[in-house]
């Protein structure tokens, strides 16, 4: 706790507040972008599956914010990990999103095997992080999530139908692996700016991109 940074509210120790305040930019960014996408009023099944993304990841970052950096030092390891959880059913839904875009352009056998898969993925990796307790696995999950699911199908997508909104789906991602290589790096500018203050706005960056993309790809489509 000692090498933690923290403001001091009416004799209360508010800590690592700058980290804290990232992930709730974070969270306003995705409640932002829900809203945006809700006022659509668009139907497609992608469309509401974004709209989960966001929603819960809004949620998932409040509480990181809240309970994992502010709060953390007065409870236990447990209270990290409802957190955790949300963000992964978050990124669980952004995969379900870029399955159910490419409908239409992949047989339906393969769809519903993506489909099984992304259940399959969050049951197992739900159980390590219940099990180990270890945040390794959810940076293992977001890895397999962007890498070998987001981004193949929509570059699948994009070769298919060369839609403009791809290329904010492909920043998003791009942005979203700055975020992870500067948190396993350690790139930060300072005790009150450090390399998971970095990592969270990174990944603001990300999300808007992700919400120019799915408003685009859905609205157009």
């Amino acid at each position: 706790m000692l090498d933690k940074t923290y403001i001091t509210v009416f004799d209360f120790k508010i800590f690592e507040p700058v980290t804290a305040l990232t992930d709730i930019v974070v969270a306003i960014v995705c409640f932002w972008a829900c809203y945006q996408l809700h006022k659509l009023s668009l139907k497609k099944s992608s469309h509401q599956s974004f709209k989960v993304y966001f929603l819960l990841m809004a949620f998932a970052t409040l509480y990181a914010g809240i309970f994992g950096h502010a709060l953390f030092p007065y409870l236990s390891m447990n209270w990290k990990i409802p957190g955790w959880i949300l963000a992964m059913l978050s990124l669980t839904f952004l995969e379900r999103a870029s399955i159910l875009q490419t409908r239409g352009f992949v047989n339906h056998r393969f769809l519903l095997l993506l489909t099984y898969l992304n259940i399959i993925e969050f049951i197992v990796f739900f159980v390590l992080v219940l099990w180990t307790q270890e945040f390794k696995f959810i940076e293992i999950h977001s890895g397999y999530a962007f890498l070998c699911v987001v981004l193949p199908l929509n570059i699948y997508f994009y070769l298919r139908t060369k839609h403009d909104a791809c290329k904010y789906f492909f920043y998003g991602i791009g942005f979203s692996g700055l975020a992870v290589l500067t948190f396993n790096l350690v790139i930060g500018f300072h005790a009150w700016f450090n390399h998971i203050d970095l990592s969270h706005c990174l990944l603001a960056i990300a999300a808007y991109f992700f919400y120019l993309g799915a408003k685009r790809v859905n609205k157009e489509a």
